[in-house]
């Protein structure tokens, strides 16, 4: 039996999810409790498909064939996928301790995002709710420094 001490260690400090063809990081899962993962992801189409990974320790997960909630690392291993044509924002927790996951549709959320035009003040330094600096302002929700 691992001690607990030495347990928690393999656990990384944070989830990636990108999108269906692992190009883009569509957003980022903070650890709650050890193994246990939560975010926010905004579903921007229906059935939309996403992997979950742990860059530390360069694990890419999707979902067993034969369980869609069972978490997965195998060769074969299938994509995630918000099981809906319901848009908009999906509250996803990811479990390490029981490779399960879960998502469940946040309408307030996304009744409380909105979009508005973003100036063209070229002096601001832009960045996306991920931190990444932006090399030019973009519609959505972002950070102005």
């Amino acid at each position: 039996m691992i001690p607990a001490s030495e347990e928690s260690s393999t656990y990384p400090s944070e989830l990636k999810v990108y999108d269906k063809d692992g190009n883009a990081v569509l957003t980022t899962l903070s650890k709650t409790n050890e193994g246990i993962y939560v975010g926010q992801l905004n579903a921007t189409e229906g059935w939309m498909n996403f992997h979950v990974v742990d860059e530390e320790h360069n694990i890419w997960y999707g979902t067993a064939p034969t369980d869609k909630t069972a978490l997965s690392s195998a060769e074969g291993h299938w994509n995630f996928w918000i099981d809906s044509e319901q848009t908009g924002i999906y509250d996803i927790e990811v479990n390490l301790n029981t490779m399960k996951w879960t998502h469940t549709y946040n309408a307030e959320a996304t009744a409380s995002i909105r979009f508005t035009e973003v100036d063209s003040d070229k002096t601001s330094v832009w960045y996306n709710l991920q931190g990444h600096r932006l090399s030019t302002a973009k519609n959505g929700v972002l950070i102005k420094s």
